[in-house]
């Protein structure tokens, strides 16, 4: 059975975009799904395979930073490249101090598009490369050590989408 390609999930609301965008990444050789939103995006099935998010850093409803925190409190932590039609520097800093691999400007060269995208899905393979040496029981404990720091930030959105429950113990049989 072959290993299924990684994916670029591409997220903007501007439909013009996500269309020539999806081309260009097409084009250039990668497996590419198209969302109009965060909240499709997080909707999708299934949610475990590997790649990487190209975001738009705004969008109505829930925004790029907003989806940044629901991923990186699932078990599946896709890596954020951003993508932004405008220089908004506070943001900016925000998304990588909050471990987004790369931040681009809606213009930037395609060049500079795939070098980001290329090591987002190098980072995606290499967390996965690490999390397949890791316990089952270990990868239940670090789940919830994300849950706890999340909660203790008074994140509750972020550990709803992750799927843990408060107090949940790893290991334990969910009712």
């Amino acid at each position: 059975m072959a290993v299924p390609r990684p994916v670029v999930h591409v997220v903007d609301d501007d439909a013009s975009y996500l269309k020539a965008i999806s081309r260009l990444l097409r084009a250039a050789g990668f497996e590419v799904a198209t969302y109009d939103s965060a909240e499709a995006f997080l909707a999708r099935e299934p949610r475990d395979g590997a790649g990487c998010v190209l975001c738009d850093l705004s969008m109505p409803g829930m925004d790029g930073l907003a989806l940044q925190q629901a991923l990186a409190a699932t078990d599946n932590p896709l890596p954020v490249v951003f993508l932004s039609g405008h220089a908004d520097v506070p943001r900016a800093v925000r998304a990588m101090r909050d471990g987004a691999d790369d931040f681009l400007t809606k213009r930037a060269d395609l060049g500079e598009l795939i070098q980001a995208v290329e090591r987002a899905l190098a980072h995606d393979r290499d967390r996965r490369a690490a999390q397949a040496r890791v316990q089952p029981g270990e990868r239940d404990r670090q789940r919830m050590e994300r849950a706890d720091a999340a909660l203790a930030r008074g994140e509750q959105r972020r550990v709803a989408a992750a799927g843990v429950r408060p107090g949940a113990q790893p290991g334990r049989v969910r009712a």
